[in-house]
C-alpha cells in the first residue's frame, strides 16, 4: 500500500500494478467514482413524486459531486424508500459577491437507507441566491 502525499489517502494496487485504487478505513477498495468531502450543511428535503409525501430536515455527513449522505432529524419514516425522488435544499457556507447567501438545490433518488440517515444519488443540482439576505459587516 502507498500513502498519497497530496490527499493523505491510502491506495492499494491490484496485483502490484497500477492504477492505484482508494481504500477505505477497513482496507476495502473504495468503489465510489467521486471523492466525498466531510462537510456539514443544514438541509431540508421533500419528495417530488406522486403518492408518497416525505419531508424532513437534517445535516449532511458528506457530499460529493454526485451524491450526499444526510442524517435526518426526524425518526425513521417508512415512506422514505429506495428510489424515492427527493428535492434537497442545503444552505451553502459561502456567499455570492459577499452580499447574498447561496443555497444548493439538488434533485436525486434515495440509494441507501440507514436507521437515521440516507444516501442520495444526485441527478441534477444548481446553486441559487437566497433572496433578501443581508450579510453583517465587521
Amino acid at each position: 500500500m502507498h500513502q498519497s502525499p497530496i490527499t493523505d489517502r491510502i491506495f492499494a494496487t491490484e496485483a502490484g500494478h497500477l492504477p492505484l485504487l482508494p481504500v477505505d478505513r477497513l482496507g476495502r477498495v473504495e468503489r465510489r467514482s467521486r471523492l466525498r468531502f466531510p462537510i456539514s450543511l443544514s438541509v431540508t428535503y421533500g419528495s417530488i413524486a406522486n403518492g408518497r409525501h416525505v419531508c424532513g430536515s437534517g445535516q449532511t455527513l458528506n457530499v460529493s459531486s454526485n451524491g450526499m449522505l444526510i442524517k435526518s432529524e426526524q425518526p425513521f419514516d417508512p415512506k422514505l424508500r429506495l428510489g424515492t425522488r427527493l428535492k434537497v435544499i442545503a444552505i451553502w457556507p459561502f456567499w455570492l459577491n459577499e452580499c447574498a447567501g447561496l443555497k444548493l438545490v439538488a434533485i436525486g433518488r434515495v440509494k441507501r437507507r440507514y436507521e437515521s440517515s440516507f444516501a442520495l444519488s444526485i441527478e441534477y443540482h444548481e446553486f441559487r441566491a437566497i433572496r433578501q439576505t443581508m450579510r453583517k459587516t465587521a
